[in-house]
């Protein structure tokens, strides 16, 4: 129901908007928002670009997308290897991130490229590595 004042956006429920999973074949579901009106997409690559592992694997274990972009059009993992969180990486990994996402600012590099090209050389080998050979390793 449409309500005067709203913008289109906040007249549909987060919840019923289908979404194209982008790392296969399935459908997801947009981002049901919290009480501060982040969504969990939000919420995901905000905590992965701060190195919140805790936090990270809360919400990958409500069913957060794993590779769904936040507000900015950025990924958990793209913020992740940026930021340099080489335990995070692992874990967003495991989850089933994509490898070969686009990442950067301007969406020009892989999250690799973009590891590397900040020094990140712990991130580098957990994403030359690729996913599960590294879960439940910490440090890096």
């Amino acid at each position: 129901m449409f309500s005067p004042g709203n913008t289109l956006a906040d007249n549909f429920r987060a919840d019923d908007i289908p979404l194209r999973n982008p790392s296969g074949g399935e459908w997801a579901r947009w981002q049901v928002r919290d009480d501060r009106g982040m969504d969990t997409a939000d919420q995901l690559v905000r905590s992965a670009g701060a190195g919140d592992v805790i936090e990270v694997a809360r919400l990958l274990g409500q069913g957060a997308v794993v590779d769904a972009p936040g507000r900015g059009g950025r990924t958990a993992l793209d913020l992740a290897a940026e930021q340099g969180h080489a335990d995070v990486v692992r874990q967003l990994l495991a989850a089933g991130a994509d490898l070969g996402q686009p990442a950067g600012e301007y969406q020009e590099l892989t999250p690799l490229c973009l590891a590397a090209s900040r020094g990140h050389t712990a991130v580098a080998g957990v994403l030359l590595r690729g996913p599960n050979k590294d879960v439940g390793r910490v440090g890096g």
